[in-house]
């Protein structure tokens, strides 16, 4: 891993700066199991190995400026961020050694097994923040950023993030002194802002092929993965309101009240077999997590040779699911679950057979949403 910097006072006050960073890894394996051995005799001989290659790159270009005159203090920085990772993992694997001195892939004689993978991950930031402080009493801050994210089609790979925050000290407060020696600190707390959550996969929109089967004696390409064009950034919109206390210059309590709701929540939603696959990743859930936390620190003791410090947390929190996937079927062992309207015929493919069975009566029920449980074609 290595690290480049540099920075350039543009005039008083006013600061560009630039970092970049290189975080690379190659790891190497090989397993061996000699013909001599009970493990390696069924194969005379077998040699495994495997390659992982990663290579990860980031560059912050930044620019900030500082300013304080008399009670007044202000800051703000713009920054442009690129990140790009790449992945390479290879495996092979062979047979039939008619030695064990020498015990490279080379010197076997049988193949079994050979893959390689390929992946990369690509991401774009735009940053901007400002901050301001009055006379140590009064904070506000608001940050704002646009990611982009290779993870995404190129239609919605770009999001927008900010965030917005203030507090007040009260203990700085000209009506507060008389209290000071007991009321320490006093400040109060609040936030709101955006945030985003990319999906694991990094090709999760894109439909995959893969050609590693055979047909027919020929090499065959098939559709490895679904994808999903719509598929966009997870967002979280978070408040939190919080008070901290200082008593006797010992103790500190802090209380946080937050809230925050998930929405397009990256959920794998499922499908019909007969599609051929299982599920797809969607934006299709929402979700809302509200709770409480209370910490509180104590200085017992301090010294020059020994301190003595206690912490209590205490935290509640409860999730509520606001929104799931509208699943219009669901196959369970023996039984097909629907969600029904009306009256229908439909077709119903037993996956077993593979052969149709048409003429399966489905009862629909007009006004409230029920479910109908109609037994799986055999």
């Amino acid at each position: 891993m290595g690290t480049a910097k540099i920075a350039y006072n543009v005039w008083d006050n006013l600061k560009v700066s630039s970092v970049f960073t290189v975080d690379y890894s190659l790891t190497k394996d090989f397993f061996f199991q000699s013909p001599e051995g009970r493990d390696g005799a069924t194969y005379q001989g077998r040699g495994r190995m495997q390659m992982t290659d990663r290579m990860r790159y980031t560059s912050q270009n930044n620019l900030t400026y500082s300013k304080t005159f008399g009670r007044h203090s202000v800051s703000a920085v713009a920054a442009f961020e690129v990140m790009k990772y790449d992945y390479e993992d290879l495996y092979a694997a062979k047979k039939t050694y008619g030695q064990d001195i020498n015990t490279s892939l080379g010197n076997a004689a049988d193949p079994i097994d050979a893959d390689q993978l390929l992946q990369e991950d690509a991401l774009m930031s735009y940053v901007a923040s400002v901050n301001y402080s009055y006379g140590d009493k009064y904070y506000a801050s608001f940050s704002f950023r646009r990611d982009g994210s290779s993870r995404l089609s190129p239609d919605t790979r770009w999001g927008n993030f900010w965030s917005l925050s203030g507090s007040w000290r009260l203990s700085q407060e000209k009506f507060m002194q008389p209290l000071k020696s007991v009321l320490s600190d006093l400040k109060l707390r609040a936030s709101y802002g955006v945030n985003g959550n990319l999906p694991s996969s990094y090709y999760g929109y894109q439909s995959t092929y893969t050609t590693g089967a055979f047909y027919n004696g020929k090499p065959s390409p098939w559709e490895s993965t679904l994808g999903n064009e719509e598929l966009t950034w997870e967002k979280n919109y978070a408040l939190n309101l919080g008070l901290d206390i200082g008593l006797f210059s010992r103790v500190n309590v802090s209380l946080d009240w937050y809230t925050r709701t998930t929405k397009d929540l990256l959920m794998s939603k499922q499908l019909n077999s007969i599609s051929g696959f299982s599920s797809l990743l969607t934006n299709v859930g929402q979700m809302r997590n509200t709770g409480v936390e209370l910490e509180v620190r104590s200085n017992n003791i301090k010294t020059k040779d020994f301190s003595w410090t206690t912490a209590f947390n205490l935290s509640h929190n409860k999730n509520k699911i606001l929104k799931l996937a509208d699943l219009p079927g669901l196959w369970m062992a023996d039984m097909c679950v629907r969600k029904v309207i009306r009256l229908i015929r439909f077709i119903c493919v037993s996956l077993q057979e593979w052969i149709l069975k048409p003429e399966v009566l489905c009862i629909m029920i007009t006004g409230r949403m029920r479910m109908a449980v109609i037994p799986k074609i055999r």
